[in-house]
Parts: structure tokens; sequence; C-alpha cells
């Protein structure tokens, strides 16, 4: 109800127009902390990308090497 109050005295029509100067800094900040969240969102698939290749290198030189050894001892 506290709500719903605090709303009709925002939009009240003697104070729709300073409402955007009002709103300005919530909406720059929202952009920013969206931003933020997208910037580490990127960083952290990112990272596990990284982690992944390197581990698909990994297993690839494993599997060479343990080929090489089985072809060797049984050639």
């Amino acid at each position: 109800m506290k709500l719903l109050q605090a709303l009709d005295q925002t939009l009240a029509p003697g104070k729709l127009d300073g409402l955007p100067a009002r709103l300005d800094p919530a909406i720059r900040q929202a952009q920013a902390s969206g931003k933020e969240v997208v910037d580490y969102t990127f960083r952290q698939i990112l990272f596990l990308g990284l982690i992944l290749i390197a581990s698909a290198c990994g297993m690839v030189l494993a599997s060479a090497v343990a080929f090489w050894r089985l072809k060797k001892k049984f050639a």
C-alpha cells in the first residue's frame, strides 16, 4: 500500500516535470552495473574456454605420447 502511495505521489501532475532528472542517476547506475555484469561474465566464459582448450591440447598430447610408446614397444 505504501508503494502505491509513493508511486501516486511521484506521478502527481506537478512532479512529472522533474522525474527525468531524478531518475537519471538511477538509470546511469543501472547501466554501469549491467555493464560490469556483462564484462565479468565475458571474462569468466573466456577463462573457461581457455581452460577447455588447454585441457584438450593436453589430452591430445598425452594420447600421442601413449600411442608413440605403444608403437615403439610393439614394433
